[in-house]
């Protein structure tokens, strides 16, 4: 391909036009202003065209986040029966909202690739025609997506209202039917789902933790009124206790006082070290993220007790950073062999980025005079940025990276360092279009910015930050 760079002779120095011509522009090419026909039209035999007072320049591109493409996906005509059967309000929107279901969930439940990806929709697509509850809290994820790329439809933000609204009534109410007369496995399991899915509502379209806090409580109790019963699909209630071991283990690190941990607990710890593989969340980063909810569990004792961290719980504190150090090994295969197929190559970089975030974490925690700019915080931040380069930005495992975005994030002195978060967090805010993304970046701007010269981040004690971009 012939390159449009300048002739070597050329002296002075390329400066960045403002004025060239508009084939150049909008192909984002250097353009040396020669007129008639610049240099790089000429080459490449393009139509090459000035700005004048008689034709204004084009209007700048509006963020991509607000551009959804539909792929096209036609509902099978089991899924639009769905929309007849159980006789929704608008049966042209709940197809369109279903339709959005389909095509673009995979972007909030599955870090997975190729055809795993959209694994999940195997279970959740016949729950959804079993239950007329499930049905609507996934009209209800489907249409508080939609509306943000749509903000000015009139008809969509009365269906988003409309649908959370008849959700959560639905919700109540077989939560109140499963107190009184107590449910059957698949009844349960359905409300559990569906207590999940308005998590994920909670999470995707943020505006405070309380309301997602009592979701996770009452996921918390099903799950553990369960017990060990067999469920009736095993798949489904596997994919269900990753959803909640991955909302529940971030959420204690700094909401755990508000929590039912001693619920959540024996879930977390029965699912994360059961060897079940990669899941479709977690990827291989179980142990992991067993072990940010262990060091959660204990920090969160000590703050409900209202007591500085006493020497047992950093004593076990720092056992569980050697745990971290000890998982790099096995969690971080050496890049230089290269790997089979993008699933594994983003599994081991997402898993290598908490691990690194929760050694911060847990460094600061332990002692908070350590200063953040001392060579064993620099070090690991430096290993961070490194990894963090080398994962493609538009791979799946980005969406879930937020948490430790946000703790590599204020622990950084470079600029340059500053930039590699803020730049990915605004990648991934261009897929999620979460104000979860926008919260944490605003976070870390006031944390890094000219405000903060000379301010300690463990003045605020690291566990103590509220936060709520944990949750991602």
């Amino acid at each position: 391909m012939e390159s449009d760079t300048l002739p070597q002779q050329r002296k002075k120095p390329y400066q960045r036009s403002t004025t060239g011509c508009i084939m150049c522009r909008t192909r984002k090419k250097k353009c040396d202003e020669q007129h008639p026909i610049c240099i790089g039209c000429q080459r490449n035999k393009l139509i090459c065209e000035w700005p004048s007072v008689e034709r204004p320049q084009r209007k700048p591109r509006r963020p991509q986040h607000h551009h959804l493409t539909h792929t096209g996906y036609a509902l099978p005509p089991h899924i639009e029966a769905m929309i007849t059967v159980f006789a929704v309000p608008d049966a042209d929107m709940a197809s369109r909202l279903l339709s959005h279901f389909t095509d673009y969930s995979p972007r909030w439940l599955s870090t997975r690739t190729g055809r795993r990806r959209s694994a999940f929709l195997d279970h959740l697509i016949p729950a959804a025609m079993d239950s007329p509850l499930i049905l609507k809290c996934m009209l209800t994820v489907a249409a508080a997506d939609l509306v943000k790329y749509d903000p000015f439809n009139v008809r969509l933000k009365g269906a988003t209202v409309e649908y959370c609204g008849e959700a959560l009534t639905s919700l109540r109410e077989a939560i109140a039917n499963e107190e009184r007369s107590g449910a059957g496995l698949s009844g349960a399991d359905y409300t559990l789902l569906a207590i999940l899915l308005i998590c994920l509502h909670e999470v995707q379209n943020f505006t405070h933790v309380q309301r997602l806090l009592p979701h996770l409580n009452a996921a918390a109790t099903l799950f553990s009124q369960r017990g060990e019963e067999a469920p009736p699909n095993s798949e489904l209630r596997q994919y269900m206790s990753e959803i909640f071991c991955y909302f529940f283990a971030l959420t204690t690190f700094t909401h755990g006082s508000h929590l039912a941990v001693h619920r959540g607990s024996s879930i977390l710890e029965s699912y994360l070290t059961f060897p079940g593989g990669t899941g479709a969340i977690l990827g291989s980063a179980q142990q992991i993220f067993l072990i940010i909810f262990r060091a959660s569990r204990l920090i969160q004792q000590a703050k409900k007790a209202g007591v500085p961290l006493d020497t047992t719980i950093k004593t076990k504190l720092t056992a569980m950073e050697r745990q971290l150090h000890a998982l790099q090994s096995t969690t971080l295969p050496p890049f230089s062999t290269g790997y089979t197929n993008m699933e594994e190559h983003g599994d081991a970089i997402m898993s290598e980025l908490y691990r690194l975030a929760c050694v911060l974490y847990l460094k600061r925690t332990i002692d908070p005079a350590l200063d953040v700019r001392s060579n064993a915080i620099q070090a690991l931040v430096t290993d961070f940025i490194r990894l963090l380069e080398l994962l493609p930005p538009h791979h799946p495992v980005n969406c879930i990276l937020c948490w430790p975005l946000v703790v590599a994030g204020l622990c950084t002195t470079l600029h340059a360092h500053q930039r590699v978060i803020t730049t990915r967090l605004g990648q991934i805010y261009g897929v999620w279009t979460s104000e979860l993304v926008t919260m944490s970046m605003e976070l870390l701007r006031q944390m890094n910015g000219p405000a903060s010269e000379g301010r300690s981040i463990a003045a605020y004690g690291m566990h103590d930050l509220q936060f709520p971009m944990v949750l991602l």
